[in-house]
């Protein structure tokens, strides 16, 4: 709920697609590193940015090319439309995220 009012601010001036990105990029960085930290030092292991693109592809795209549903707030997308399934954005992230855990404390 947090991530989505942050990204949807109409007080912080930024074009649609940016607000999309500044959403999907808060969720992957709040839910993931969670998950690392629920996972452990030697579990972490286990979270790559191979799986970590595919479970975020299919959270934007859970039903396929042809139904319009995503995980991805409507009211963030309503005017651009819904991100592609093989959105760069994703992958980019993706690579941030464990690039900045491999990184020492």
């Amino acid at each position: 709920e947090h991530v989505c009012s942050e990204a949807s601010d109409k007080l912080q001036p930024m074009g649609e697609l940016q607000r999309v990105e500044v959403f999907v990029g808060r969720w992957m960085e709040d839910s993931m590193r969670r998950a690392w930290q629920a996972l452990g030092e030697n579990g972490g292991g286990q979270l790559e940015e191979e799986s970590i693109t595919w479970l975020f592809q299919n959270l934007v795209v859970p039903y396929g090319d042809d139904n319009p549903y995503s995980c991805v707030p409507f009211a963030l997308t309503k005017s651009i439309g819904r991100p592609p399934r093989d959105w760069p954005f994703i992958w980019q992230t993706a690579l941030q995220l464990t690039a900045s855990w491999a990184l020492p404390a």
